[in-house]
């Protein structure tokens, strides 16, 4: 499991620097941190719907996921169900 989370993890981050050319990001960094505003938070649960699969997110997931560790908890919860 723990390898899954890691390849998770490096998709993520993946797509916030490929996609949304977010330098570097700490797991437990927010995303506000990390210098995203509420576009680019869109854009991101978009490209994970897309990336991963998961059905359509509503705001409160999207409120509730404000760092990568978080993000991927999210996404391995919804790949395991």
């Amino acid at each position: 499991m723990k390898n899954a989370a890691a390849t998770v993890e490096s998709r993520v981050r993946s797509i916030l620097e490929e996609e949304l050319g977010v330098e570097t990001i700490g797991v437990g960094e927010t995303l506000e941190q990390a210098g995203l505003d509420s576009l680019d938070r869109c854009e991101l649960w978009i490209k994970l719907e897309e990336e991963f699969g998961l059905p359509e997110t509503d705001d409160d997931v999207e409120d509730e996921c404000e760092t990568v560790w978080q993000i991927v908890a999210y996404v391995e919860r919804k790949k395991a169900q």
